[in-house]
C-alpha cells in the first residue's frame, strides 16, 4: 500500500469515527489533498501529526474547522506543525512514484 493509499484510508476511518463531523471523504480530484495541505492555515492535531512535525513547545488552540479534513474540533496554526511540509512531500513522492 502506498503513502497515498494510507492517507485516503485515514480519511475513511476518520469519517467513520466521527459521523456528521468529518465531511471530507477523500480527494474529489487528483490534486485535492495536495491543495488542501498546501493551502491549510489551521489544522487539527490528528492532521498535524499525520502530515507534519510538531515544532513548538506550546501552541494555542481554539474550536474551529480543520482546513485539511473539515472536522469541527480544536485547531491550531499549521506553522506549529512545520506547515505540513512532511505530508506535502510524502504525497508528492507517492504521486511521482505512481506515475
Amino acid at each position: 500500500m502506498s503513502d497515498y493509499d494510507d492517507i485516503i484510508d485515514y480519511y475513511s476511518r476518520l469519517a467513520m469515527q466521527n459521523p456528521g463531523k468529518c465531511t471530507y471523504h477523500g480527494p474529489s480530484e487528483p490534486d485535492d489533498l495536495l491543495d488542501r495541505l498546501r493551502n491549510a492555515y489551521k489544522c487539527c492535531k490528528d492532521c498535524g501529526t499525520k502530515y507534519g512535525v510538531y515544532s513548538v513547545g506550546c501552541s494555542s488552540s481554539r474550536i474551529g474547522k480543520c482546513d485539511v479534513c473539515d472536522a469541527e474540533t480544536y485547531v491550531t496554526e499549521t506553522r506549529d506543525y512545520a506547515y505540513l511540509i512532511t505530508g506535502i512531500r510524502r504525497v508528492e513522492a507517492a504521486r511521482k512514484s505512481a506515475g
